[in-house]
């Protein structure tokens, strides 16, 4: 385990204690661990300059670049009202702690701190359901009356059994605006490496600000059974990209299912 993991650990682990006592992240702790990355990054640097290793130069440029976009999106989200001050500047030097080793690994190349910013979103958004169920379950549920408890199901139920048409469809626009970005940004990466660097990046900004508008499009002209259409030639176009192997096209098609359910995650945790 690298030092830099421990420290993001550690990191962690004192903010959210910090949090619950004092309702805020102490500005101390944030500078102390912030004040450790830095060390780091310095002493790393020297100690492979001095090894005569150049490339550390290259690490530095990527860690540079994450942290200035890290910077950036903090301050819209911040000034967004999502997250308060404290947060922002969290997420700022958690950015800081992520592993050098683990850039490589990371799907975008110049900012993989968005893999922390979705997993945030992702796991805030499920500690809200769980919270508003048990909430509902234990206080508003034996508060109701036995009438009023059987109005709201019908209410519910009838509301699912007439609108689940248009609940699945407008799902299935938004996967397959994904799908079709993600095809395209796969296509887009084969061809040369300059374009291929650059790819993920430029696949999440413009899918970011082109699902809402696309997917109403797609919901509206295309009926369900275009939709099933659809899927088949994402599938047989999968096939062809994996060289006609099951194997392979399935988890294809898995990961990019899985990739395509956090990111709307993510999207309606922005937008709604």
């Amino acid at each position: 385990m690298s030092l830099q993991l421990v420290l993001l650990f550690l990191f962690f682990i004192i903010a959210n204690v910090s949090d619950m006592k004092t309702g805020k992240v102490r500005n101390k702790d944030i500078l102390v661990f912030l004040l450790l990355g830095i060390a780091y990054y310095s002493a790393h640097a020297a100690r492979e300059l001095m090894a005569g290793n150049p490339s550390v130069l290259l690490e530095l440029r990527f860690a540079g670049i994450n942290m200035l976009l890290a910077f950036v999106v903090s301050f819209v989200v911040r000034s967004a009202g999502i997250w308060p001050a404290g947060d922002a500047k969290t997420y700022v030097v958690a950015n800081l702690l992520i592993p050098l080793a683990s850039y490589k690994h990371i799907y975008f190349t110049y900012f993989p701190g968005f893999t922390l910013l979705i997993n945030i979103f992702i796991a805030g958004i499920v500690y809200i359901l769980l919270k508003s169920a048990v909430t509902f379950l234990t206080e508003s549920l034996p508060a109701m009356s036995e009438q009023t408890s059987i109005n709201l199901l019908k209410q519910g139920l009838n509301r699912l059994s007439t609108q689940w048409g248009s609940y699945l469809k407008t799902i299935s626009s938004y996967l397959i605006v994904y799908f079709i970005m993600n095809f395209i940004g796969k296509a887009i990466t084969s061809e040369t490496r300059p374009i291929a660097q650059i790819a993920p990046e430029v696949f999440l900004v413009v899918l970011f600000f082109t699902m809402r508008v696309v997917g109403k499009f797609v919901n509206q002209r295309l009926k369900a059974i275009n939709h099933i259409e659809l899927y088949l030639l994402f599938i047989i176009f999968a096939l062809y990209l994996n060289q006609w192997s099951m194997e392979e096209t399935g988890r294809m098609l898995a990961q990019m299912s899985v990739s395509a359910i956090m990111f709307l995650c993510f999207y309606g945790a922005i937008q709604y």
